[in-house]
């Protein structure tokens, strides 16, 4: 009867050892899974922010670019004002 007590007991244990060790074991996997996942979420955290940048600098650009665009259309429009009135000026 002891003995079958002992070898009760021991398969007791062994199931329990090795229940806690699949369990350590899931608990490495998720730990793996939420450092993977963590990591690729701030990959794209990053690549949002330089894709971010790249709009703002591009919208700078614009911004410029129609300055430019403007001073120029003023200069023309100044110009063709200044032959229009010498033009009626000498009739």
């Amino acid at each position: 009867m002891e003995k079958i007590h002992e070898l009760i007991t021991f398969s007791a244990r062994t199931q329990n050892t090795f229940q806690e060790y699949e369990h350590q074991q899931t608990v490495r996997r998720i730990a793996f899974e939420q450092a993977a996942l963590t990591t690729t979420h701030m990959e794209l955290l990053n690549e949002n922010q330089r894709l971010q940048n790249y709009k703002l600098q591009a919208e700078a650009t614009t911004a410029g670019w129609e300055a430019k665009i403007s001073e120029l259309d003023y200069q023309v429009r100044d110009e063709q004002f200044k032959k229009m009135m010498k033009e009626m000026q000498n009739e």
